[in-house]
């Protein structure tokens, strides 16, 4: 069943390709006499190849591509491209050297900047290192400029120290010390023992 399979893929690819070269052909205003001279194959030969009966080999294949202006592998494939001629090269690698030099002059660009970056990196971190301390001795200097422009929420701050502060002393003041609880929990001795009556 494989075997089959891949003899009927074998000649569907084959009766494809006979196909695609026939066509170019026509499209080329050749006859299947001229394209065989062309590359190099009996008329016979030419005539199994474009009806779908076998493939030519390298060598006829790259001839044939020449003669009909396409690219070999594309013929196999069944589906022509068209061959370049020089001047689409010569098109083509102006396009691409002008896009390459494109690229240089964004790169050398980028990297100038990464060397003025990495230049002023230390004044940067130096001017940082001075300017945060100010910046924190300004907003105690504001804490204390507010305070002194506003007595009352200076002296409501300073009455709720000293309110939690009372309330701190008074707390040690209700609380029992070790001392004193020990001496309430032994029971006093008596001075003297009470004498014990005798007969009863």
């Amino acid at each position: 069943m494989q075997e089959q399979n891949d003899m009927f893929m074998e000649e569907k690819m084959m009766w494809k390709v006979g196909q695609c070269i026939y066509d170019l052909r026509v499209q080329k205003n050749l006859s299947q006499q001229q394209l065989a001279d062309l590359s190099m194959i009996p008329q016979t030969e030419m005539h199994q190849i474009e009806n779908g009966y076998q493939l030519p080999d390298d060598l006829n294949l790259h001839l044939m591509a020449m003669a009909l202006d396409v690219y070999p592998s594309s013929i196999l494939k069944a589906d022509p491209v068209p061959r370049r001629t020089y001047w689409e090269f010569m098109e083509l690698y102006d396009r691409t050297m002008s896009l390459l030099d494109q690229v240089i002059e964004y790169n050398q660009a980028y990297m100038k900047v990464i060397d003025e970056i990495v230049a002023d990196y230390p004044q940067m971190q130096s001017y940082l290192a001075a300017k945060l301390p100010k910046e924190s001795q300004s907003e105690e200097r504001r804490e204390e400029q507010s305070l002194t422009q506003n007595p009352t929420l200076a002296k409501e701050e300073n009455s709720a120290t000293n309110t939690i502060d009372t309330a701190n002393v008074q707390q040690q003041a209700e609380k029992p010390s070790d001392l004193q609880t020990g001496a309430e929990a032994k029971p006093n001795k008596p001075d003297q023992q009470t004498p014990k009556l005798g007969g009863f």
